[in-house]
C-alpha cells in the first residue's frame, strides 16, 4: 500500500478521491494529509475550499516535489476560480520542482495549457499541450516496451530523456 507521501504526489482519479476523501476528514492533519484532502475536494468541484486549504500550506511545504505539486494543483485550480494574477507565480514554483517528477511535469503543463487558452494565449497554449501529450506518449511507450523486454533501464533513459525534452526552451 502506498504511504501518504506517495499518494499526496500521485496522480488522483475520482474514484480515488472517492475513496480517500471519508479517510482524511478526521484524525492528526500532517501536511500530507491536507494536501491530499484538498486535492479531494477538487474532485467533488469544491474549488474554494480546495483553494484555501492549498494556499494555507503552500508557505509551509519544504519539500521541492511537494510544493510543485501543490503548485500544479494550485495551477489548475486558478483556471475554475478566474485567478489569473497568481497563475505567473504559481507555474514558477511548479516549472521549477515538478522536473523531479516527469508525469507531474506532464500534468503541469496540461494544467499551464488550460490557463493559457483561458488567458487567449493560443499559440502557447498549444506548446504546452504538446508538450504535455509528449510526456505521456513518453511514459506509456516506455513502459510498454520496457514491459516487453524485462528491462526496467529503457524506462529510466526514456524518464531522464523526457525530463531535459519538457525543460528545453
Amino acid at each position: 500500500m502506498p504511504t501518504l507521501r506517495e499518494q499526496a504526489l500521485a496522480p488522483l482519479s475520482r474514484a480515488d478521491a472517492e475513496r480517500l476523501l471519508p479517510l482524511l476528514s478526521s484524525g492528526r492533519q500532517t501536511l500530507e494529509r491536507r494536501v491530499l484532502r484538498a486535492r479531494c475536494l477538487k474532485y467533488f468541484e469544491s474549488f474554494d475550499l480546495a483553494w484555501a486549504e492549498l494556499n494555507e500550506v503552500l508557505p509551509q511545504i519544504k519539500e521541492p516535489l511537494l510544493e510543485a505539486r501543490v503548485a500544479v494543483d494550485l495551477l489548475q485550480l486558478s483556471y475554475y476560480l478566474v485567478r489569473r494574477d497568481e497563475t505567473p507565480k504559481l507555474a514558477a514554483i511548479a516549472q521549477k520542482h515538478a522536473a523531479g517528477d516527469p508525469l507531474m511535469l506532464a500534468e503541469f503543463y496540461l494544467g499551464n495549457s488550460t490557463v493559457l487558452t483561458a488567458q487567449n494565449e493560443i499559440t502557447s497554449a498549444l506548446q504546452s499541450a504538446r508538450r504535455a501529450e509528449d510526456a505521456l506518449l513518453t511514459i506509456q511507450g516506455a513502459l510498454v516496451l520496457a514491459r516487453a523486454r524485462n528491462d526496467a533501464g529503457i524506462f529510466r533513459r526514456a524518464l531522464s530523456d523526457l525530463t531535459a525534452r519538457l525543460l528545453a526552451p
